[in-house]
């Protein structure tokens, strides 16, 4: 079985962003302390940028909030990952148009 923090990536990288916080729900839901936390902002920010595809502003900008605060109770580098540039690169998706990132 795959490791469910790569499918993932695997997932949010092709652009299938609701399956991508599927996918990482189940792995949070047992996950505890930081990778918690950080599975948490990953998932906030996969649906952000589908409530983006999906043309709903308010669910974008509450997601953002949300991943936000989440974020500070969440290691900033979290294996390998940099949670605050990743944060970034989906809000300016979300808010000024510009594509995805890639994890």
């Amino acid at each position: 079985m795959p490791d469910p923090l790569h499918a993932g990536v695997t997932l949010f990288n092709a652009g299938r962003f609701f399956e991508a916080h599927e996918v990482w729900e189940d792995a949070w839901r047992d996950a505890q302390g930081d990778d918690r936390a950080a599975l948490q902002v990953l998932i906030q920010l996969a649906v952000c940028l589908e409530h983006r595809r999906r043309g709903n502003d308010l669910g974008v900008t509450r997601m953002l909030d949300r991943a936000r605060r989440r974020l500070a109770l969440a290691p900033p580098q979290w294996r390998g990952f940099d949670l605050p540039a990743i944060t970034d690169a989906v809000e300016a998706a979300c808010t000024h148009g510009e594509p995805a990132p890639l994890l």
